[in-house]
């Protein structure tokens, strides 16, 4: 007989305050397997934009998207600030949570999050670039080109997003919040691809630029990583600031250069440039975990986010003690029961 069509995933995406959300919006609306039924965000300008788009429905918070709404998948991309909050409230409604970097601005916060993950049975997946995003989506698949990889540089773009602005403006208006580092803010997806490309670092160091008169955060952050076998260096820079290659890792062969759509593979047999074209459905790896979440890669995992979680509060102790390395216990933790 005919094969039964499959079902398509009812998503809502609640924030439109990410660099990255429209091509994320127009991939959802493009995708079979997906109906994305609203938005919800608190500005006037990005929620006309998304009408314009074609989401069929807006509201005027990401939280009233959650209220009225019937979901199978949030997509979150909102203030980090004020995300967790978000990020815990629909779990607690039973919904998968895809949410983009960084998950909140807060470290305590973050444990809330993985621990509300674990007592709902959500899903929580980060967007991490090596999933998601051109050029660190096809550098793992490289790698046997360029022999042992042993260097990881990244430069992390800070303030291209809209919620920076709007983050600044509630830390200059509130002297009680706590401001957070600018490694937390930035450093997640380099952290991130660091952690899979060598595993768990052995010791970590974090050294800011100290804020002018005035301001919130300095000129950049300059963060290093030592593993066994490898070291990684990500320097986060602000938009606007000359940029360069977004990575470059050096393997014992070759290296291999992420610049936009494009990777640069230098090695034994010459220079080669690989055109990469953003996945046909980027949501590929989540609507399969959803359905089997025994399908989740390890690095879409919560004990993969734990790790980053940790290496985060490495670096900022450093940070704190003007870049002194800090070295990093290495917990065993027994294996996580459930969906994760």
């Amino acid at each position: 007989g005919a094969m039964a069509p499959a079902r398509r995933w009812r998503v809502g995406v609640a924030g439109l305050a990410r660099a990255g959300i429209w091509r994320r919006v127009r991939a959802c609306l493009a995708d079979p397997g997906e109906e994305l039924v609203a938005a919800g965000d608190g500005d006037g300008g990005r929620r006309r934009r998304a009408l314009a788009l074609g989401v069929p429905r807006v509201y005027r918070s990401p939280r009233e998207l959650l209220s009225r709404e019937s979901l199978d998948l949030v997509h979150i991309a909102a203030n980090p600030g004020r995300q967790g909050a978000l990020i815990r409230s629909a779990l607690m409604r039973g919904l998968d949570v895809v949410v983009e970097l960084p998950v909140t601005a807060d470290l305590a916060e973050l444990a809330k999050v993985v621990a509300a993950s674990k007592t709902y049975g959500g899903l929580l997946i980060p967007l991490w670039p090596s999933v998601f995003d051109p050029p660190w989506l096809g550098a793992p698949g490289q790698l046997a080109r360029i022999g042992r990889p042993h260097h990881l540089e990244v430069v992390q773009v800070a303030g291209l997003d809209p919620w920076w602005e709007e983050l600044a403006y509630e830390l200059a208006d509130d002297p009680q919040l706590p401001v957070p580092t600018l490694t937390r803010l930035a450093a997640f997806p380099g952290v991130a691809l660091a952690l899979e490309l060598f595993g768990t670092p052995e010791a970590v160091a974090a050294q800011e630029a100290p804020p002018g008169p005035g301001a919130l955060w300095g000129d950049g952050a300059t963060l290093i990583l030592t593993f066994p076998q490898a070291t990684a260096r990500v320097r986060v820079v602000w938009a606007g600031q000359r940029q360069g290659p977004t990575f470059i890792l050096y393997g014992t062969e070759g290296r291999l250069e992420g610049r936009g759509l494009r990777l640069i593979l230098e090695g034994p047999g010459g220079r080669s440039t690989l055109g990469l074209a953003p996945p046909s459905s980027p949501w590929e790896p989540v609507l399969q975990a959803v359905v089997d979440p025994a399908s989740l890669p390890r690095s879409l995992s919560l004990a993969h986010l734990q790790v980053v979680a940790q290496v985060l509060a490495g670096l900022d102790a450093s940070a704190a003690a003007a870049g002194r390395l800090q070295p990093l216990a290495h917990r065993s933790r027994p294996a996580a029961s459930g969906r994760q």
